[in-house]
């Protein structure tokens, strides 16, 4: 791990204390700039993309990054962005973005904060407190997790599901958040993830340790961000993946195929703002005028 992200973890660190307030409609976890990729590999980690039947969002190889192969992408509509302190190697005929790729300059700053914004993302989701801890979850469970509130978190020690489905049921609205925390692995082999009046952005699987990742087969459903800063996450077969990958180590194969779903920032009620921006917003709308 390389000292700036060190130092970045510890501004994190800071400014979660500093911005902590109750949970509330408005306290929703943002992903912020990291939201903008389908597939993030975060400083210092690796990436390998090998035989892909579509990716469609863009793909990120953060500084330091490792990746020497990505090739045999058949539908790829996104972009690249390649830090400048990453090595990558790519197959020019079949790994072709149809936005291009971005090196160095822009592509530094918005990976750079795309790594901050993960990791204070990892900082608030690892500080909230559970409302469902269901231990280790396997075959023949098929949990439901009914919302609690704007937001619910459910603790699992390990999870393996291979047959059976994982639902989350929220408001009609559509605006509920899910925080899944894993401490342990996740072994997803053609299991289904349901949602119920639940977009697949507003549905994160946090793991907060150097957990193993693994999702595979044609018949598997899932949705939501898996966000993993000290992970390791390979997905292959061209299974359903409505979500995004954001991990250090990422390796995807085997005619996988994965879709960015779009943003889903819950933006605050009047009545959920401080009074300090309150006032300041009073103003700027009545500057408008």
């Amino acid at each position: 791990m390389s000292l700036r992200t060190i130092c970045t973890m510890l501004v994190c660190a800071f400014m979660s204390v500093a911005m902590m307030t109750p949970r509330s409609a408005s306290a929703a976890v943002v992903l912020g700039e990291a939201e903008d990729f389908v597939l993030l590999a975060l400083d210092d980690g690796s990436m390998i993309i090998n035989s892909a039947t579509s990716i469609t969002g863009n793909v990120g190889y953060s500084d330091g990054v490792t990746s020497g192969t990505n090739q045999k992408v058949t539908t790829f509509n996104g972009g690249v962005y390649i830090h400048s302190g990453a090595s990558v190697t790519t197959t020019p005929a079949t790994f072709d973005p149809s936005l291009g790729t971005t090196t160095g300059g822009a592509a530094d700053t918005k990976l750079d904060q795309a790594n901050v914004d993960a990791l204070l993302a990892a900082t608030s989701i690892a500080g909230l407190s559970a409302d469902y801890t269901l231990g280790a979850v396997n075959d023949g469970d098929n949990p439901v997790i009914n919302r609690t509130g704007a937001m619910t978190v459910v603790d699992i020690t390990d999870l393996t599901n291979k047959t059976d489905t994982f639902e989350f049921v929220g408001d009609v609205s559509g605006n509920d958040q899910f925080i899944v925390r894993v401490s342990g692995a996740l072994d997803w082999d053609g299991g289904v993830v349901t949602l119920t009046n639940v977009l697949p952005g507003n549905v994160i699987w946090y793991f907060p340790n150097a957990s193993n990742v693994l999702i595979g087969k044609a018949e598997t459903v899932f949705a939501g961000t898996i966000l993993a800063p000290t992970g390791d996450v390979d997905y292959h077969n061209p299974a359903t993946f409505n979500g995004r990958i954001i991990a250090l180590d990422i390796n995807v194969h085997s005619d996988f195929n994965i879709t960015q779903p779009p943003s889903t920032i819950i933006i605050p009620t009047p009545a959920a703002l401080p009074a300090g921006l309150m006032m300041i917003a009073m103003g700027a709308l009545k500057l408008r005028h």
